[in-house]
């Protein structure tokens, strides 16, 4: 919807919040939701859940495919109310695993 190429700290924030007023408009539309997106730091993600019905799901992931510079040092993991997917090679079967875990 929009391009981001600001990967500073205050750039990922305006980012990260644009991405959350779209999703609350749509969920307050009657739509299902689902966010995909790089979300560092755990207390913007706390707010989403204190205030919406969100299920954070962490995809620890074990290589970055090229995007090692991308890749943010100080990533915030969650404390609680979340669930760790880690996605392997197998599409197929780590989307099925996925859903399954989320009672899908």
């Amino acid at each position: 919807i929009f391009p981001n190429t600001d990967y500073t700290y205050s750039g990922r924030i305006r980012n990260i919040e644009k991405s959350f007023t779209i999703a609350r408009f749509m969920s307050q539309k009657g739509y299902d939701v689902v966010i995909s997106m790089v979300c560092p730091y755990r207390a913007i993600r706390e707010d989403l859940k204190a205030n919406n019905e969100v299920v954070e799901i962490l995809f620890d992931r074990t290589h970055f495919a090229g995007k090692d510079k991308l890749h943010v040092q100080a990533f915030e993991r969650p404390n609680e109310n979340y669930l760790i997917f880690v996605n392997g090679d197998d599409p197929e079967r780590s989307f099925g695993e996925l859903l399954s875990r989320l009672g899908l």
